[in-house]
Parts: C-alpha cells; sequence; structure tokens
C-alpha cells in the first residue's frame, strides 16, 4: 500500500490546469461553537489554537505552543484535559511555535522547520527535519501508508511564487517526493482525503489537490524561481465566508464525526491570538468530498 501511494505521487503528466470551481453545493454549515477568550482549564489559557485533529477517542486534540488541549464538539465546546509537549529530556520546548498536531498513534507536529513526535501525553518519541533550512511549516498530513506530507507556509525567497509540499517516510523522516504548490494566500493546513488527495487550507478557501493527475518532483531543485516545473493542480471546493458567518484567522482543520447518512465532516479552528477578547471559532461542515 505505501509502495503504490509513493509510486503515484511521484507520477509526472505532460500537463495540468489550475482550475478553482464554484463552491460545492453540498459544502453546508452544520454548526457553530466558539470559546471565549478568557477560557481557561487547569490553569492554562484555552486560545492560541494553531491545530486540531479527531483521536480515536473521538476527542479532539487542539494544539497552542507548549501544549495541546483534548476537547468535545458536540452541541457546545467542552475542554477535558491539557498534556504540555516536552524534549527527549523532559524540559519544556524553548519558544515553540507549533503550527499543526496529527493524533493517530500519540501526536505529530510541526514546529518551524521540523516535524515531532510525541506520545499521547507529550513524552517525545522522535523528531526529523523538513529539509527546508529555515522555513516554516503550517501545514501537516498523514496517510495509512505510514507518509507524512508537510507544507510550508509561504514560498522561499529563492522559489517565486511557489511554497513546498514534501512527503516523508514517517520511521524515518526520508524525503520521498517534493512538488511546488502555488497559493493564493499562506497556507495554514493539509488534510489527507483518500489515495493520493489532500485538501489544502488557505486562509478562508479550501482547495483539494490529488497529485495522481501530476506534478514534477522538485527534490533536490535547490531554487524553483526561472525553472521549467510543473506545480499541483488545485480546485477549490470551499469558501468559508459564504457559509453565513463571520469567520476569523482559521488555521486549522479535522475529519470530524460521520453524519447519519454517512457524509464526512469537517471541523475548521480559528487562531484568537490568545486575546482575551476574541473567541475561538469551531466550525462544523458538511464535506462534499
Amino acid at each position: 500500500m505505501r509502495t503504490a501511494l509513493i509510486a503515484t505521487v511521484a507520477a509526472v503528466a505532460a500537463a495540468v490546469v489550475v482550475t478553482p470551481s464554484a463552491q460545492a453545493a453540498e459544502f453546508t454549515l452544520i454548526a457553530e461553537h466558539s470559546l471565549p477568550g478568557h477560557t481557561r482549564f487547569a490553569g492554562k489559557t484555552v486560545g492560541g489554537i494553531t491545530g486540531i485533529d479527531a483521536g480515536a477517542d473521538g476527542q479532539f486534540r487542539l494544539i497552542t505552543k507548549d501544549r495541546v488541549f483534548t476537547a468535545r464538539v458536540s452541541d457546545c465546546v467542552t475542554v477535558t484535559g491539557v498534556k504540555e509537549l516536552r524534549q527527549a529530556d523532559g524540559t519544556k520546548f524553548p519558544r515553540s511555535a507549533p503550527q499543526g498536531v496529527r493524533a493517530d498513534n500519540g501526536l505529530l507536529w510541526t514546529d518551524g522547520a521540523v516535524v515531532r513526535e510525541s506520545t499521547a501525553n507529550g513524552a517525545f518519541t522522535q523528531q526529523f527535519p523538513a529539509s527546508l533550512a529555515g522555513a516554516t511549516l503550517t501545514g501537516l498530513a498523514t496517510t495509512p501508508e505510514g507518509t507524512v506530507l508537510t507544507a510550508t507556509e509561504a514560498p522561499a525567497a529563492a522559489d517565486g511564487t511557489a511554497t513546498r509540499l514534501t512527503l516523508h517516510d514517517r520511521a524515518t523522516g526520508e524525503l520521498l517526493v517534493q512538488f511546488g504548490y502555488v497559493a493564493d494566500a499562506p497556507v495554514a493546513e493539509i488534510l489527507h482525503v483518500a489515495d493520493s488527495r489532500f485538501l489544502v487550507l488557505e486562509g478562508k478557501k479550501l482547495f483539494e489537490i490529488d497529485f495522481a493527475t501530476g506534478a514534477t518532483n522538485i527534490a533536490g531543485v535547490d531554487a524553483l524561481a526561472g525553472q521549467d516545473y510543473q506545480p499541483v493542480a488545485k480546485t477549490q471546493v470551499l469558501d468559508l465566508t459564504a457559509l453565513g458567518k463571520k469567520v476569523d484567522d482559521v488555521q486549522g482543520v479535522s475529519w470530524g464525526a460521520p453524519l447519519a447518512d454517512g457524509a464526512r465532516t469537517l471541523v475548521f479552528v480559528t487562531d484568537n491570538g490568545l486575546s482575551l477578547f476574541k473567541r475561538t471559532q469551531f466550525l462544523v461542515v458538511r464535506a462534499a468530498v
């Protein structure tokens, strides 16, 4: 399975067309919840959330600074726990700035230019560099095949208009393939859909990409500006501003519980910047993917 996925995403097509589309009618808002900026749990302020993911227990992991909160999202948002993220020696990470989290087999999260893995309790397991010195990783997706996809927040100076999507082997951190991606706004998060399909969150818009449609493997290319290469194609599937609610700084997206008719749901979360005067929003959306 893992070999098949790598072969798929490494395929290069003759031509790709970027095709933004109208928002799919099946993407509809189911619920909106929020936590006030002064919300606290176990003496810690619940805010500044930069990543969200559902765990196997049905609770969501919310990452902020050097800790991860657990919460239930149903008729309201209920914070249920908090764990601090620790280095290998048990101390806190200095100046930690996580930008994404995935909660399968522990916690996988980004911090600057590295990907770190911890146990569910926050104890350090491993880390690997994203092979992009000085880059800030804001997107993180995992696949059942044991791979990890990361995204840079914005293009490096030498890459012109392209950010980079990098597929790693989760066990070793080895870089497998890398693609250019032209974003209209800073990339906030990425999420695996199925096979070689992923969702990319740019600001308040959501796009779908599929590596099987073709893109140039740019692994080993130090600078993309002026190079002849094919970036990953993208299709817009959702504009959050069209849901009828005022949406703040959206930073995270996770799969939610399926609906009674089997449809999938997405849960978006906003970053209130740890302001006492701004709420943290949670949007539950019926997904057409």
